[in-house]
């Protein structure tokens, strides 16, 4: 019993991960499944569950870091701060 316990917490864990991987690195793979997955939950009568699991529309702004803008973000301008040494 305690190595099907472990068993399944090492599965979780290693699910969970996977998951988290793919919605960071590749959003638009892991988007029709997860959106598939909040469909049939609303359906079953899980609405706060598929409320959560619905994906998120990307915000996109150039400090997201999505990197899929084709017009490159303004790079904001550095202020140089001069450094007073005193003795």
């Amino acid at each position: 019993m305690n190595e099907f316990i472990q068993s399944g917490i090492v599965y979780l864990v290693i699910v969970w991960s996977v998951w988290v991987t793919l919605r960071r690195y590749a959003p638009s793979l892991i988007h029709v499944p997860q959106q598939h997955l909040a469909t049939w939950l609303s359906h079953q009568g899980f609405t706060k569950a598929g409320q959560y699991f619905t994906p998120q529309p990307n915000s996109g702004g150039c400090d997201s870091g999505c990197g899929s803008c084709k017009t490159g973000c303004a790079t904001p301008v550095e202020q140089v701060q001069v450094v007073k040494w005193r003795k």
